[in-house]
């Protein structure tokens, strides 16, 4: 806030606080019985519900703390940016006029049956027949306190569940809950700034990746593709262009998990809005030089830092130079002002490298031959890009546990 009253550019930012796992995003047959039963609309995910309470919220009373309702920005990283795309498509609209998803994974929703086998599984842990009234399932489960509850996790993520009643309806053509459907932008959303970090999967390594040989580098990749694909990956320049195994592969993980999906969802967002939906694409380039495992990466939810302007990012001159030239961007997309050299994406496939200060304008596809990972067939690039996550859980599994194949 600081840096945007020195700008010129005063904002208010407002943080959401949100029911998570089962808590949020559990949902079943029996759990909307009972929300009908008490009286309220069957919702299946009432994390992103708590979401929209608060944007309504802010709606009717931001004027009250100096905001502008007609002017809200909706903002999030990582599962953050996942939320943002989940209420671009909501049936509410007018809720926020521009949207800031960042470091998203894939816009995804769970089919609803696998949520139903979730808590299904669940209920069984707890010894309840399969066979019982629902009244009695969800009665057992609300007998435990929140640590219970949280003890029966078992790691996996938990994205909002596909909700038909939530969501608004697909224009004819558009299969409901596709990644066209998610990029077809409503009639009310002026803008669209999204991107990722260069070195997204580093993260998750915990160091794990740090000493691999190209073998053991390979076998990550392995345990979790088909060997037709690994072959693919490791011919590539996203491979073979770096000189540390380490480097290889989270260049490779970072496209399947993060980039690759983002940049793609991009590309569609602006294809299928032009003229409608302005759309930016940036990526943040600028290696981290603060001491500890993350030194020399720019790692999934650094440009958290980034964003806030934290005193951090003023350590190290190339840093500061990303942090004043985000904010700066930002908060110009904010008020809707004019982006400058920034250019919108479009066919030419123009994005804003923040690397320093060597902050501009890049080729996306050009620009990242070190990055991406070409395929003959569309159908292996759609295995390869929905195959980040499962890689990293893999490769973490194998290290923790070497004797297990």
């Amino acid at each position: 806030m600081k840096r945007s009253i020195s700008l010129g550019l005063p904002c208010v930012v407002v943080s959401i606080a949100y029911r998570l796992n089962f808590f949020g995003f559990l949902t079943s047959r029996e759990l909307l019985a009972d929300q009908v039963a008490h009286g309220d609309p069957p919702i299946h995910n009432q994390g992103t519900n708590d979401q929209r309470i608060a944007l309504q919220w802010i709606q009717k009373y931001i004027h009250l703390f100096g905001g502008d309702a007609a002017r809200v920005t909706l903002s999030g990283e990582s599962a953050g940016g996942h939320s943002v795309w989940e209420h671009m498509k909501g049936n509410v609209p007018g809720l926020f006029w521009r949207a800031n998803p960042r470091s998203f994974p894939p816009a995804r929703a769970l089919p609803f049956e696998e949520s139903q086998r979730r808590f299904d599984g669940l209920v069984e842990t707890l010894g309840i027949s399969a066979e019982a009234l629902g009244a009695v399932k969800v009665a057992a489960l609300r007998s435990l306190s929140a640590q219970e509850l949280v003890g029966f996790w078992d790691g996996s993520p938990f994205p909002p569940v596909l909700d038909p009643g939530w969501l608004a309806p697909a224009r004819e053509g558009v299969e409901f809950g596709s990644v066209e459907y998610y990029t077809d932008a409503p009639e009310w959303l002026d803008a669209v700034m999204l991107g990722c970090t260069q070195d997204e999967a580093i993260l998750f390594s915990g160091g794990a990746w740090d000493n691999w040989t190209w073998e053991q580098a390979q076998a990550g990749l392995s345990g979790v593709l088909p060997p037709h694909i690994v072959d693919t990956v490791v011919k590539s320049q996203a491979w073979t262009g770096h000189k540390r195994p380490v480097e290889a592969f989270n260049a490779v993980v970072s496209e399947a998990s993060f980039c690759g999906g983002i940049v793609q969802g991009g590309e569609m967002l602006a294809e299928r809005n032009q003229g409608k939906t302005k759309v930016y694409f940036y990526i943040m380039q600028c290696p981290q030089q603060q001491s500890g495992e993350l030194q020399g990466w720019m790692a999934h939810a650094t440009d958290v830092s980034v964003v806030f302007y934290q005193p951090a990012q003023q350590e190290f001159a190339e840093q500061a130079a990303v942090a004043d030239q985000n904010s700066q961007y930002l908060l110009s997309f904010v008020y809707g002002k004019e982006m400058g050299e920034w250019k919108k994406l479009d066919g030419q496939g123009y994005y804003m490298a923040f690397a320093g200060k060597d902050c501009a304008m890049r080729h996306l596809h050009r620009d990242r031959k070190d990055r991406e990972v070409v395929f003959e067939n569309a159908e292996d690039q759609k295995v390869f890009y929905g195959s980040g996550f499962a890689i990293i859980g893999a490769s973490l599994r194998a290290l923790n546990n070497p004797d297990q194949k």
